[in-house]
């Protein structure tokens, strides 16, 4: 009788601390600081959100053109890798596991490349500099692969916002400390 109650509280326990657990616990942050302000509960997809079907390189190259920041398309490898057609260099950043594409909010300082892994349940930045020295942002996420009758990866679908200026949009531009002068530069983004 002893070890039947022993038995209920334990897994009693168990089924209560299981549940208290962190965002980063959940996946919803990475551990690498790039996540910022992004992850918590699921929103609603904002106004204007796209959804596409992108076929990787091996799978007839879906080319996905965003006319703010530029192009890109998933390779061979299932990455996110910039469409050069459209002349422009653009970079990615992974804000980890997140809960769609309304938790990408703030985007990293750090973490930019030209390739990034495509992750099912990821949110993404990709930007493109101007020739004013400013970047334009636009938002996507992987929201789940597109899998092949032999479970092999041929794409993924993914929702996008562009373009999309960052909730942190302040933090990652330039402190020019003369406001006329910065007020010229900015070109009107402040």
């Amino acid at each position: 009788m002893k070890t039947k109650i022993f038995m209920m509280m334990a897994l009693v326990t168990l089924l209560i601390g299981g549940n208290a657990c962190t965002e980063e616990d959940k996946g919803l942050t990475p551990g690498d600081g790039t996540s910022l302000g992004n992850g918590g509960e699921a929103v609603p997809d904002p106004e204007g959100t796209v959804l596409v079907s992108v076929r990787n390189a091996n799978n007839g190259k879906t080319v996905v053109g965003l006319f703010e920041t530029g192009g890109f398309y998933i390779d061979e490898g299932d990455n996110f890798v910039p469409y050069y057609y459209y002349a422009v260099d653009i970079d990615f950043c992974s804000v980890g596991a997140v809960n769609g594409l309304g938790n990408v909010r703030e985007a990293p300082s750090k973490g930019w490349a030209s390739t990034v892994s495509v992750q099912e349940g990821h949110g993404y930045f990709v930007r493109y500099k101007t020739n004013n020295g400013y970047y334009v942002y636009a938002r996507l996420y992987v929201e789940k692969y597109i899998l092949s009758a032999a479970n092999t990866i041929l794409g993924a679908y993914v929702k996008y916002q562009s373009p999309y200026e960052p909730e942190n949009i302040e933090d990652l531009l330039v402190d020019i400390p003369d406001a006329q002068f910065r007020d010229i530069s900015s070109c009107g983004i402040r």
